[in-house]
Order: structure tokens, then sequence, then C-alpha cells
């Protein structure tokens, strides 16, 4: 028995002594603090800006309380010769004005300038679409004859064509015509608006047949011919370099006051849509009113039509051969001005050779719209068609009268052009067009790849095919060509404002916002060719070594990316048609540019008019502040697209700047967002399911037969709330990769069979954001180590001299001593043979100091996509498209992304100016076009 422990003892009971209570905090004393003074009314948000002494009157792009201080810079009074000092300021105000301020919207001629002409959704036709083109343009002339004065003309039509239709059927009663719309464009020509460029087509036509027609009767006609007269119809017509000198029966101070008036310095003049409308009018007006002379060229109207015919002819050579073609085709207001245009010259022009390439202009747009056609739509990867809304575009007009698909809306400029034009010349869309349509629309059984391109690239390889002058050596004529194809805003044309202002004057007119740029003019255009002169020439280069590059084209190289979101380069559009979808890409376009306005780059179309499409993009402004536009098709950055067949990916890897142009461009930063355009109600069928590997996610929607999947490498999910709940998928941060994949019933089985395929697909994706592999050139460095300090009054100089300067044993590692070559500067200097010191000075300094901005601005991506039994893709920002062979996922072959002009199974053309012919075949029609010098046109409908 163990022995019994002893009892523990008792702890004596301790009783803590009690804390002392804390006293009371005294009562803080009521303050009221002063009112603060309200605000002025112009800086609430939602408010408009006040004008500013010395800045244009338009509208800046950036609203809603969010826009940039400008700096002040005094305005010169005309006639007063610019001050020295000024012209630095005033030139940062004119880049400002146009490089920047003007590339938000790239169709900023569209009139009027609002939401609904942005995006109308339109019903279908409801004339009978039974039988050919013929017979569609006869029910729409009948239409037009017979529309009630209520009618409503909805935005992009006008009652003046159909008043026009009317006159040239033989009406004669004034009570039968609308009439609005044609006194608005006298009143338009006399006031030389720019709104009369959607008007002169029509005012030419009625000028040129129905002078004498009792419905227009002789005061109408009276005001249009009057107005004609006082238009300006080129850059030439708005008084030159010159003084302007009196003609026409007016003085020297009533024509100077003519060529102020109007707004046509709103007007670009050489876009690819207003300069064919401009030329056709000054033709055929020229040809109307021959024997009178025009007061703002100071020509007679015969010279006027030679002159005309003579740039129509440079047109069509430079914009629609068979292996060119339009920069436009993604807007649906400028398709309309050049079918109408052309249509009218098809008709009217006195020469048999304009006449017949007009027509085959048309036969080239029309073919272009009929291979890319789907329900009645053109979805090719454009800002205009796809804002989501459902129904019809403008464009949908052409679509049902070559094919009976789509809308057929009363005075739509283009295919009332088409009607008139019938009525003169007998012009109808050649039966092929139709026979596409038909091959195409069924889609039984249907895989097909359609390749187009359009425009031609502004790179010395291109130009230099194309025999045409760039850079600072460019000609005029070819100035109006580059700016029409690519915009002032790259290197190879930056110079073209320069040279347009010394032929033209810029005092009036388009050219008027580079007018504080002119007295630059000396030293971006007389410069020894930059290019030549650093290169290994040295000294003793002369222009015939290199193409001139100039000061000015390397700046514009330097803030590349932000320059190239205003150009419009050469577009590979690539086509795959399934039953009952198409999905449509812009093959490597442009990649990394910033603020694209109008161009999707990718789309995948199942029912268009019924919104059932979808489409991603990277928005340039908040939601708060941007419009339903702006929100889907203005991209901040443009993406890198790749496609084969039924698949294709999309990276969007934004440069550096993304966050610090934008700003400048747009007036707001951009959000850290991609987003897609999914609307989940227009679909029959949406379900999301997860990929094999349990963490990708695809969004899957079926229309009738089409089949549409979408995936996000981050993740995303669908707005919950605001106008777009249910419909804008979103995905944070500026970089992602997505990946669109489409099918059909009938050669993918049913809906839940081809889901179920899609989500076993293989998908690696590996992003890595941009880091600066080596430091930038002299400003980035100063600023990278913060070595202006004082600026502007108090600069510590010693410290920026221990930046940049290499002194032994005092200052031996200066941090940005490799970006400027002292000892070369000082020796170039000293040797410099320029006549101007400071011209030398300038010269020195861009040969011994980097100015480069840091390098790998951009990030790097790769993705591999290996679908259940298709082709792997394998893809990556800076490689081509490698695609792996059926059923075999190791072995992979390059795979092109350009395009020839015409790739389609119902004939094809190389891309190029060279290229004269193209022929086109469709189940037993034909279409073949010689754009030779004998030019000709042979068409073969069906019997």
């Amino acid at each position: 028995e163990l022995p019994k422990l002893p009892d523990l003892p008792h702890l004596p009971n301790i009783s803590l002594p009690e804390l002392p209570k804390l006293p009371d905090h005294p009562h803080l004393p009521n303050i009221s603090l002063p009112d603060l003074p309200d605000l002025p009314d112009w800086l609430r948000p939602n408010s408009t800006i006040p004008s500013v002494p010395g800045w244009p009157d338009w509208p800046w792009p950036w609203g809603n309380g969010s826009w940039l201080q400008l700096p002040f810079i005094p305005k010169v009074p005309d006639g007063v010769q610019t001050p020295p000092n000024l012209v630095v300021d005033a030139a940062i105000q004119a880049l400002w004005d146009d490089w920047l301020g003007l590339w938000w919207n790239r169709n900023r001629t569209r009139f009027p300038d609002g939401e609904q002409a942005q995006r109308e959704p339109f019903e279908a036709c409801t004339l009978s679409a039974a039988g050919d083109s013929e017979q569609r343009a006869a029910r729409l002339l009948v239409a037009m004859r017979d529309a009630l004065r209520s009618h409503e003309f909805p935005a992009g039509t006008s009652s003046a064509w159909v008043d026009a239709a009317r006159v040239l059927m033989g009406e004669q009663d004034p009570s039968k015509l609308f009439h609005d719309e044609l006194n608005r464009t006298a009143a338009l020509l006399a006031g030389r608006s720019a709104e009369a460029i959607d008007s002169l087509s029509v005012a030419a036509l009625l000028l040129l047949t129905a002078a004498d027609s009792p419905a227009l009767g002789a005061e109408l006609v009276a005001a249009l011919r009057e107005g004609a007269l006082g238009y300006s119809y080129w850059l030439d017509e708005f008084g030159g370099p010159a003084q302007v000198e009196s003609c026409a029966g007016r003085t020297a101070a009533e024509r100077k006051a003519l060529l102020d008036s109007g707004n046509l310095e709103e007007l670009t003049y050489w876009p690819d849509d207003e300069s064919i409308v401009l030329h056709t009018a000054q033709h055929l007006l020229g040809h109307a009113l021959a024997e009178s002379q025009f007061a703002a060229s100071c020509r007679t109207g015969a010279e006027q039509r030679a002159l005309g015919e003579e740039r129509i002819l440079r047109w069509l050579s430079l914009r629609l051969s068979p292996g060119l073609g339009l920069t436009v085709m993604d807007d649906d207001v400028a398709i309309g001005r050049v079918v109408g245009a052309l249509s009218v010259l098809s008709a009217l022009s006195p020469s048999a050779d304009v006449q017949l390439r007009a027509k085959m202009a048309i036969d080239v747009v029309l073919t272009e719209i009929a291979v890319h056609a789907f329900q009645g739509t053109l979805p090719m990867s454009r800002g205009q068609n796809s804002a989501g809304l459902g129904g019809f575009a403008l464009s949908s007009n052409l679509v049902w009268l070559i094919s009976g698909r789509g809308t057929c809306l009363l005075g739509e400029s283009a295919t009332a052009a088409l009607a008139v034009s019938k009525l003169r010349s007998g012009y109808v869309p050649p039966g092929v067009l139709a026979a596409i349509s038909n091959v195409l629309e069924p889609g039984d059984n249907l895989d097909e790849v359609v390749k187009t391109h359009n425009g031609i690239d502004a790179t010395p390889e291109a130009v230099e095919d194309a025999g045409l002058s760039y850079g600072g050596n460019a000609t005029v004529r070819d100035c109006e060509y580059w700016l029409s194809a690519t915009s002032a805003a790259t290197p190879e044309t930056v110079e073209c404002p320069f040279i347009l202002g010394r032929a033209y004057g810029s005092s009036r007119g388009p050219l008027r916002k580079y007018r504080y740029l002119q007295p630059l003019s000396g030293i971006v255009l007389d410069l020894p060719p930059l290019k030549a002169w650093l290169g290994s020439g040295g000294d003793d280069a002369t222009e015939a070594d290199a193409p001139k590059t100039t000061l000015l084209a390397g700046a514009v190289r330097m803030i590349s990316p932000a320059a190239r979101g205003a150009a419009t380069f050469g577009i590979d559009t690539y086509d795959y048609r399934l039953q009952g979808v198409t999905l449509t890409s812009l093959l490597d376009y442009n990649k990394g540019a910033l603020n694209v306005a109008n161009r999707h780059p990718l789309t995948a179309s199942l029912a268009p008019a019924k919104g059932a499409v979808v489409f991603t993009s990277q928005p340039a402004r908040p939601a708060f502040q941007a419009s339903a536009h702006e929100w889907w098709s203005v991209q901040a950055t443009m993406p890198r697209v790749a496609q084969f067949h039924e698949m294709a990916i999309t990276i969007y890897n934004p440069p550096l700047e993304v966050s610090a142009l934008l700003p400048l461009i747009t007036g707001a930063v951009p959000p850290q967002l991609t987003h897609a355009y999914f609307n989940k109600s227009a679909f029959d069928e949406y379900t999301r399911v997860v990929g094999r590997d349990d963490v990708s996610t695809w969004h899957c929607g079926r229309m009738g037969d089409g089949y549409v999947a979408i995936y996000s490498y981050q993740p995303a999910a669908f707005a919950a709330e605001g106008p777009y709940a249910g419909v804008d998928l979103l995905a944070d941060g500026y970089r992602n990769v997505w990946i669109t994949h489409v099918g059909s019933r009938s050669r993918d089985g049913d809906f839940d069979k081809w889901v179920n395929s899609v989500r076993m697909a293989k998908i690696n994706i590996n992003i890595l954001p941009p880091g600066a592999d080596r430091d930038g050139g002299l400003p980035f460095c100063l600023w990278q180590n913060q070595c202006i300090v004082g600026f502007p009054d108090q600069i510590d100089y010693w410290r920026l001299v221990k930046c940049v300067q290499w002194i032994p044993f005092v200052n031996s590692s200066p941090p940005c001593g490799k970006t400027l070559n002292t000892m070369g500067f000082v020796g170039c200097y000293l040797g410099c043979k320029l006549p101007d010191w400071r011209l030398c000075l300038a010269m020195c300094a861009v040969k011994s100091i980097d100015w480069s901005l840091p390098s790998a601005t951009f990030g790097h991506v790769d993705v591999e996509y290996i679908p259940w039994f298709k082709p792997a893709m394998e893809f990556s920002w800076d490689d081509e498209l490698l695609v792996g062979r059926r059923y075999n996922a190791v072995r992979r072959e390059p795979y092109d992304q350009t395009c020839d002009r015409f790739d389609t199974p119902f004939g094809r053309a190389d891309r190029g100016i060279d290229v004269r012919k193209l022929a086109i075949r469709a189940k037993n029609t034909s279409l073949d076009l010689d754009f030779g010098e004998s030019p000709r046109r042979t068409v073969v409908n069906a019997s």
C-alpha cells in the first residue's frame, strides 16, 4: 500500500488594492468650420469648359470634369508677324490640337457627331428580296417614288436622294418633293459648311441633269448653283500661300471674306471618302457649270472638270485597283460616301474612261462586301457595326441590294445612288455577287476561309515598291495620298503637313491647324537628310544616299506606339465561315498602338442583327466617363491577333507608356481591364464550363446552328449591375489572353458534345510584365536618377554635371555618362558646316545624345492552345504563329498571317499597286476586270 501524500498548505487570501479612478476627460468645445467657397460652374463635373483665349472653340475630348491643365498660349492676331519667342509655344499648341486632341475620334467628320450617328440599329427590309439586283434596285426606286410625306428618315439617310430619284423619274409637281434636305443642301453650300460633304454628290446630280426641272424650281436651282461656285473642292482652293487676288467678279477683299467664311477646316479633305466626293463634285459641277468661274479656285468650270478628272483617275489607281483597297472599309458612312460618288460618276461623267473605271471600282467594293457579308450585315472587325444593340447597319443596305439580305432604308446614299445610276447608265451589281452570297449564307457543311487585304503599309519597302515618294522628299501629290492612307502620325508621313502647307498655304482650310508649325518648316524640311547624315556617309552624305528622314520623323518614331494609334496601315482580314457562324479577325494589325478607334481585332458573329456577337476590347476610358462607342469600339492598346480556321488567339500586352501617354490623348487614365461583349440573352443557349485542368473557364453560347466559346487567362466575370449587366464579361489587368473558338451543328454535332470537346483543350500561357532590360536615353536617365533639382529657378548644376560627365578621380562613374558623348558633341559642333549655328547645335545633339526610351517596353507573352483533336496553335507577342498537324501537337509549322488582296474560294488577286486584273467566279456567273491602259469589264450573269 502506497503512503498517503501530505495535504498541501492553503494559500492565504490576497486582496488586491483598488485602482484609482481615472479623471473625466474635458469636453472639447464645438468648433464650427467656415464654409468653403463654391467652385465655379465650369469646374464642376458634367459642365462645359469655357473657351480660353488662343485655343480652338471645338470641345475637348476630355469632359465630365476630367480635363488637363493646358499651358496658356497667347493668340497671334491675323496679319501680325509671329514673334520669335512664340514660335515654340505655338508649335506645341498645334501639335496638341491635331496630333493629340483629334486622335480620340478618327471619324470626326461624321454629322451629326452624336451617339445616335455612331450606332443606329435598323429593321430588316420590308421590300421583296426576290429576283436579282436589278429587280431589287427597281423596287427601291418605286419605294422612293411612292414614299409618303410623313415618312421619317433615320440618321444616315436623306430625303434629298428620294427627291432626286423622283425628279429623274420625271416628277414635275413641286408639292410631291420633300424639299427639306434640298433646301438645307443649298444653305450648307452657301455657308461653305463642312456638313455639305454629304450633299455634294446629290447636288452635282441635280445641277447636271435637272437644272430645268419645274419640281425643283428656279430659286432652289439658283441657290445650289451659287453655293457650288463658292465652295472649295481641294486644298489649293483656300487662297494659297500668297496674297488673295480678285476673280470671278469679286474684289480681293470680297474673295478673302468668302474664303474665310464657313467651317471647312473641320474637314480633312484627304481621307478616301472625302477626297473622292470632292473630286467627283469638282469634276461634275465643273461640267455642269462649264462657262462659269468658281470663286474659290478662280478657275472656269471647264478647268475644274479637267482637273477633277485627273484627280479621280489618280484616286482610282491608288485605292481601288485589284491589288489595293480602301482604308475606310471599317466605316459605314465612309462606304456610303464612296459608293454614292462612284455611282454618280459612272452615270454622269463626260469621260467614258472615268465612267467605266468608276463602274469597275464599284465592282471591287461590292465584291469585298459580298465575300464578307453575313446574314445581311458586314461583320468584318469594325467598330461601327458591333456596338451589340442588334439590328442592321447602314452598310446592310448594300448587302440587301446585292443579296436580298439586310435592310433597305430610303435615302441611304449608296443604295439610292446605285438605284438612280441605273436610270442613267444601266449599272447594276453583277450577278456573281449574289451567287457568292448564296454559296456562303446557307452554310450547309461549309468550311471556307476568306482573306482580303486593304490599303498599303507605310513602310519604306512597301512605299518604294509602289514607286511613291515619302519623308522629307515626298511630293505634294504623294503626300495627299499618304495622309489618306496612314495619317500624319508615322515617321514616313509626318513631314507632309509642312510640304502641303508650303504648296497650298496654311492660313485657312484643313491645313490651318498646322499654321503655327510652318515657321519650323525650314528646320524640318531643309536640313540634310538625318538618316544619311548620321549614317556611315558622315558629313559627305547626300540626299541620294537615303530617303530623307528628318528630325521630326525621328521624334515621332520616339513616341511610338502613341503615334501609331492615329495611323491606318495595311489591313489583313481573315474570315472563317461555318454554318451559322463566322469568325473574323485583323491579323497582326498595329499591335501595341494606343487609342485605336473603330478597329475590332476579332469578332465572332452568329446573329448580328439580334445582338448575338462576341468580341473583345480594352477600353481607353473608365466606364463612368466613356460613351457606349468609347467603351466598346476604342482600343486603349491594339492587341496582337492570330487566327487559324475556327480558333483565334488575342494577346493584350500594352506598353509601359499606356498609363503615361493615354491620359494626354484621351484625358483619362485607362481602366486596368480587358473585356468581352457577350450578350447572354441574345443566344438560344448559354453555359459556363470548367476546363479539364479544373482552372480554365469557358463561356459558351449557341445561336441557331452556330456555336461560340471564349476563354480569358485572367479570371473573368459578367457585370452584375449597370447597363451592361449580363453582357460585359470583365477581366482585371492590363495584360490578358483571350481565346475564341467557334463551331457548328453540321460539322461538330450537337451543342453539348461540342462544349465538352472545347473544355478538353490544353492551354499553356506565360505572361511576363515589361521591365527595362537597359536604361533609356539621356532624358529618361536624368529623370530616373533625379539629376535635375530646383528646376527652373534654382537648378543644382553640379548635381547635373555629376550625372552626365566623367571626371577623373572626382566623378568616375556618372550614372548617365553613356547617354552623352561630350567630346563627340564638341567635335561635331566645331566641325559643323551648316549655315546656322542653331542647326549645328540641333544636329550635333541628335548625333551625340541618346534620346531613346527604355527597352523592353512590351511584356513577354507566350500562348499554347492544344484543342481536342484539332491542330495546335503556338503564338506569342514577338514570334510568328505556329500550327500543328492534325492530331499531332508536337510537330508545328509556321502559318502565314499575311493576306493577298483577294484570297477567296471565288477568286484571288495579289496585293500591290501593279496588279491590274481580277477574276471572280461563282456557280455559273463571273466577273472579269482589267484595269490596264484599255480597261475592260466583262460580266456573265446566270441565264
